[in-house]
């Protein structure tokens, strides 16, 4: 079964995800804060992180560009939302996939099972 971490503080978020994957053979695990980033991505080892840009005082995209720097983690795949940005070129990071608050669930379910089957 592949594992979805989903980093956001937007209960509502929390509560859809799961709903949305349960039926596609995905674990999901939510945080609504990082804490201690590193020793929870060792501990769940997800295939695919779905993360905030506003995660209330940290920024998402610093959290997407440390990820992406660190050699244990840079192949995780990251999907990047956000209510306040628009496209993925003004995001000033790389993550592997964008959408836009609020998402399409169908196109959220696409580029989750592109980015893990790929």
């Amino acid at each position: 079964m592949k594992r979805i971490l989903v980093i956001d503080d937007d209960k509502q978020v929390q509560t859809l995800i799961p709903i949305i994957f349960e039926q596609e053979n995905y674990h999901i695990k939510g945080t609504l804060h990082i804490g201690n980033l590193e020793d929870l991505l060792s501990d769940y080892k997800p295939d695919l992180i779905i993360l905030d840009v506003m995660l209330g005082d940290v920024d998402g995209r610093y959290i997407c560009n440390f990820l992406k720097e660190k050699a244990l983690f840079k192949s995780i795949p990251i999907i990047l939302v956000s209510g306040a940005i628009t496209n993925k070129e003004s995001l000033g990071c790389s993550p592997d996939a964008f959408l836009k608050k609020p998402f399409d669930i169908d196109e959220l379910i696409q580029k989750v099972d592109d980015l893990v089957h790929a």
